[in-house]
């Protein structure tokens, strides 16, 4: 019990001296949040004429998805979305909840990719809804993303020293 409570006043301390970092996140904060989410998580294919990210955490994508129309005029008709999910999952459920998840139309979703490695081993945790890839087809975004991202780790490197 007392240790609960000193834990939960510990995190509260952080998140009092942290949240005023995230009071004014304007476009170009985004932008290059936006660029390093690209960064860690997106496809970075330079034969594709698309920028993907995929994860199986809802929030991810909802983020990779509001933060392109944050920074970008959006044409929603470009996004497609492939759902990768496990042999004993059903895929219209999985759909759905990625359908609801994105606010991107089915008739946008590629077929559904089932791995058939995983036939006769139970999904053990019963929220995972498999792997969500959001495709925008936008070259030039990609190459920006792509470009400002590395041009953050350059000065960073290049202003603080080498990391050692």
């Amino acid at each position: 019990m007392i240790n609960r409570e000193k834990r939960q006043l510990y995190l509260k301390n952080l998140s009092d001296k942290n949240i005023k970092l995230i009071e004014n996140l304007d476009k170009s904060i985004q932008k290059i949040i936006l660029s390093i989410l690209y960064l860690g998580e997106g496809a970075k294919h330079k034969s594709t004429p698309f920028l993907a990210l995929a994860n199986s955490n809802p929030e991810i994508i909802k983020l990779f998805i509001k933060l392109l129309k944050n920074c970008y005029n959006i044409d929603e008709s470009k996004f497609r979305v492939r759902i990768q999910c496990r042999f004993d999952q059903k895929t219209k459920e999985v759909k759905k909840f990625w359908h609801k998840v994105t606010g991107i139309g089915l008739n946008q979703f590629y077929p559904t990719y089932i791995d058939v490695r995983t036939a006769g081993k139970p999904t053990k945790r019963k929220e995972y809804k498999g792997v969500c890839t959001v495709q925008y087809f936008n070259t030039a975004i990609q190459l920006e993303l792509e470009l400002l991202s590395g041009a953050i780790i350059d000065k960073i490197i290049n202003e603080n020293g080498p990391i050692v």
